[in-house]
């Protein structure tokens, strides 16, 4: 069957090259869940024995000298394990569904957490932390250890945007209904193309040489919690994210 200009239909109307496009979209879409639930498999057989390697440098940690002649591989070696951890941390991510009931996250309290554990990184670096708190703590309902994950990625993408050094601003605030985590960067920025997919998976947003996989789970983690990640960037003048979350008004005494 064939339109009056020539072009070919299914029995239902719809052109036969819009068919092939969206069976070649299907067949795309299966292709990448197949890819990742391989890649959760593989993550979580490794993530077992990399704890036990982890759990037992940290053993032999404690009988080494002070004064250890190689302490500063030793740490760069551990260092390279632990990323690897959480690079599958996130491969397991793009998989795991929460099953814990919600809690009441302190934001101010949650900035503060990331800041203390990336400020030496982010001092090696060049890069300074600042923090914006708002003098009413913004609450939200939700898992402290996963709106954890999604700004430590926000700010050690920051971080590592700025590889001559700068300033990285954490802010917390709250406004009617709504909290808001934002991180900003005075970094290169984010080429306006790249805007629309880098929350893809095996995306990346170009400041990092991580698995592409940080992005596309921080926006999953947010999207449980009822929010959103939203995105602004100029090139050469910097990138900010902005975490929007449903608040929760806390109006008992603490």
């Amino acid at each position: 069957m064939s339109d009056s200009d020539g072009s070919r239909t299914d029995d239902r109307g719809a052109p036969h090259a819009e068919r092939e496009a969206m069976r070649a979209r299907l067949v795309e879409i299966d292709a990448l869940v197949s890819t990742g639930r391989l890649a959760a498999s593989v993550a979580h057989e490794i993530r077992g024995p990399l704890q036990a390697v982890l759990t037992h440098l940290a053993l032999v940690e404690r009988a080494l000298p002070r004064d250890f002649p190689e302490r500063e591989s030793w740490d760069l070696a551990v260092a390279g394990l632990e990323r690897i951890r959480e690079i599958v941390g996130e491969f397991l991510g793009v998989h795991r569904t929460s099953a814990t009931p919600p809690s009441r996250v302190d934001c101010n309290a949650l900035v503060r957490a990331v800041a203390g554990l990336v400020e030496g990184h982010a001092r090696a670096l060049g890069v300074r932390l600042t923090l914006e708190l708002d003098d009413d703590p913004p609450i939200v309902a939700g898992s402290f250890g996963r709106l954890f994950q999604i700004v430590l990625n926000l700010v050690l993408n920051a971080v590592e945007a700025m590889p001559q050094g700068g300033v990285a601003l954490l802010v917390a605030e709250s406004r009617d209904d709504r909290a808001f985590l934002e991180v900003r960067d005075r970094g290169r920025g984010i080429p306006p193309e790249r805007i629309e997919t880098i929350f893809e998976p095996f995306e990346s947003s170009g400041k990092s040489a991580g698995t592409g996989l940080g992005l596309y789970v921080a926006r999953r983690l947010a999207e449980e919690h009822g929010g959103a990640i939203e995105v602004a960037s100029r090139l050469g003048v910097g990138t900010t994210f902005r975490v929007v979350l449903p608040r929760v008004k806390d109006d008992t005494s603490r």
